[in-house]
């Protein structure tokens, strides 16, 4: 199998664009979804530019679509729709893992959790200084 380094966006913009639809149970879950996305951007570009290998940039990618149906679908059932996208972020991730997701084995969930991880790391990094 060929590795190739992740460059270029590989119609990553696009394909989130359609994400809050895929997550959406009822209209009322879009504009969570969208701000999910919009949270989620800087970060793929980030691991694009980072050299890593296209297929570790497909894992997060993915993991990264897990993680925003899991918002949603939590937010829907809790009535926490209104609460802004960055808020959700705040409360799912941390510095060792992230939420349970009960259709993952153990495996996919360590690979869900390196990207919630590694997601933290990067929003806390971005974080100016005076928010702290």
């Amino acid at each position: 199998m060929k590795m190739t380094r992740g460059n270029g966006n590989n119609g990553h913009s696009e394909k989130m664009s359609a994400w809050p639809k895929t997550w959406s149970g009822a209209p009322d879950d879009l504009p969570l979804g969208r701000g999910l996305v919009g949270e989620f951007h800087q970060f793929v570009e980030h691991l694009q530019a980072s050299g890593l290998v296209a297929r570790t940039v497909r894992r997060h990618f993915d993991n990264l679509w897990l993680l925003g149906g899991k918002i949603v679908s939590d937010a829907e059932c809790y009535g926490e729709l209104d609460i802004p996208a960055a808020e959700h972020l705040d409360k799912v991730l941390d510095a060792h893992d992230g939420p349970l997701v009960s259709d993952l084995g153990p495996e996919e969930q360590r690979e869900f959790d390196g990207t919630c991880r590694k997601f933290f790391r990067f929003r806390r990094d971005a974080r100016p200084a005076c928010l702290d």
